[in-house]
């Protein structure tokens, strides 16, 4: 998809729809879609339509307790995700507004310590680079999402990363979703402005619009009167808290907070009291193409801007972002040139048919996921099926747009004796144990326990993976003789397995 001219987009972004949004059929096309996908028979969806800045369709699905029969309403708090990045990079861009940076100048003009793997990338690498997911670095997402690490913690420890050994993944080569690089951007704000990550973005953008219910922490939602609970399928899960990461997921956030941020963008950046929160220039450069990705094996491509993703529905524009953390799904859309909006919020793990604005094919066959069912609807393009195949493994080609790690906090009970203990380190990824115990071995890392499942070959194991429930990691143990000297463990598949170092 090509970038819009300025002088189009920002005419686009003003522009009333001709026509008020085809509406006949929809809510029994979404009911017989959501009915068809969910993964338990009260999974909680909101679903809501916006129109030149007016919410015109709303419906709520499911429960947000399934425990105590509460429904899903139009206030309901919901985790958002990685939609909060867009929140991220808006802040990036009101302070470039200010000349306090510039999108294209190297990040340690503002952050002198900033520092990965590669001393030439340290030294070149910009905002857009870091907001674009194009500095080469992969996700090593579970170095945030299994240990307790500060978001100072992690940025100390980026030096030690590696970058993406495939080929056309270095450095401005491809696209490489990195939860970390906006850990980064939101330290750049908090240096720039003062004010903690979350205090800016609620003092500049959520007072600005009325998102008053929007925040930022699992223990402040809980406090709520309204607010759904996580779940994968019929099963609860425990909140995952995010602040190490909040710049890049950290937003709760309700049906209503959602719409004013849709229609902020369908009003071109301009608050509903016409305060202008951020210059035309910069709102052109947030939407354009910066990196690009393909899933050959599903027919899907899209474009990445500022926080952004790019696609078109039916031969139209659409920016987006989903959000995926432990029992939340979300999506929030708008197309520029047609005044339309869509949010989509669920409690649900995982759920990529809710999320993603794209007609998928293979071998031949199409499979319109809701956005994009709804959108084509909206234009009045396409047919009136719900688009489904029988298959409904066809979304698992899909790269997870967050980490849906299986983390097993207790040992088993073959370790209530140990017998024995060995501690590795590495300087990324941090300390690896090693425990032995009534003839059994298993690691831990950060409470997070792998049983190990010895194979035909001396010192190799099998062990459950911890980013992909069902699947298996190998495990090597590197020796001296009879001494321990090393543990390697593919925890970012994108690099050569991390090698924990023996340290006593």
């Amino acid at each position: 998809m090509r970038p819009v001219p300025f002088f189009l987009f920002a005419s686009a972004l003003f522009s009333l729809s001709a026509q008020a949004a085809n509406l006949d059929g929809l809510e029994a096309r979404i009911d017989a879609f959501i009915t068809t996908r969910q993964s338990s028979p009260d999974t909680g969806v909101a679903v809501g339509i916006v129109e030149n800045g007016k919410l015109i369709f709303f419906k709520g699905y499911g429960k947000r307790d399934k425990e105590k029969n509460l429904p899903v309403t139009e206030s309901t708090l919901f985790a958002i995700g990685s939609c909060s990045k867009s929140f991220t990079s808006l802040g990036i861009a009101m302070l470039a507004d200010e000349g306090k940076l510039n999108f294209d100048e190297p990040v340690r003009k503002i952050l002198p310590d900033f520092m990965v793997s590669d001393v030439s990338v340290s030294e070149q690498a910009t905002f857009v680079d870091l907001l674009t997911h194009r500095v080469g670095l992969p996700r090593h997402d579970l170095l945030w999402y299994l240990t307790d690490f500060s978001a100072d913690e992690l940025f100390e420890r980026l030096p030690y990363l590696g970058f993406n050994r495939n080929p056309g993944k270095g450095f401005r080569e491809g696209h490489q979703y990195n939860n970390l690089m906006y850990v980064v951007s939101g330290r750049a704000i908090e240096t720039l402005s003062g004010k903690s990550w979350e205090e800016f973005t609620r003092e500049r953008i959520f007072d600005k619009l009325g998102m008053n219910r929007a925040q930022f922490s699992v223990e402040e939602s809980q406090k709520s009167e309204n607010f759904a609970l996580p779940y994968a399928g019929a099963t609860l899960l425990p909140f995952k808290g995010l602040k190490n990461v909040g710049p890049a997921g950290a937003i709760n956030a309700s049906m209503g907070d959602a719409v004013k941020w849709v229609a902020f963008w369908q009003r071109g950046g301009v608050t509903e009291s016409g305060e202008r929160l951020v210059s035309e220039g910069k709102i052109e450069r947030l939407f354009r193409r910066e990196s690009s990705e393909k899933i050959p094996q599903v027919g899907v491509e899209f474009d990445y801007g500022l926080g952004w993703f790019l696609n078109e529905v039916a031969g139209k524009k659409v920016y987006w972002h989903a959000g995926n953390i432990d029992g939340f799904s979300a999506h929030i859309s708008f197309l520029p040139g047609e005044n339309l909006g869509l949010v989509v919020l669920t409690n649900e793990s995982g759920g990529n048919v809710y999320q993603l604005p794209w007609k998928l094919v293979q071998n031949g066959n199409e499979q319109k996921l809701l956005p994009y069912l709804i959108y084509e609807h909206l234009l009045g393009a396409g047919d009136r099926g719900l688009g489904l195949l029988e298959d409904n493994q066809l979304v698992s080609y899909l790269a997870p747009l967050a980490p849906q790690p299986l983390s097993v906090k207790a040992p088993t009970a073959a370790f209530a004796t140990l017998l024995k203990e060995i501690v590795f380190h590495d300087l990324g990824y941090g300390r690896l144990i090693l425990r032995e115990a009534e003839g059994s071995l298993a690691l831990d890392y950060y409470g997070n326990v792998m049983p190990l499942t010895a194979t035909l070959f001396p010192d190799v194991y099998q062990t459950p993976s911890l980013d992909s429930p069902g699947k298996t990691w190998e495990v090597r143990l590197q020796r001296a003789g009879e001494d321990l000297l090393s543990v390697s463990v593919p925890m970012e598949l994108a690099v050569d397995p991390i090698l924990f170092v023996r340290t006593e």
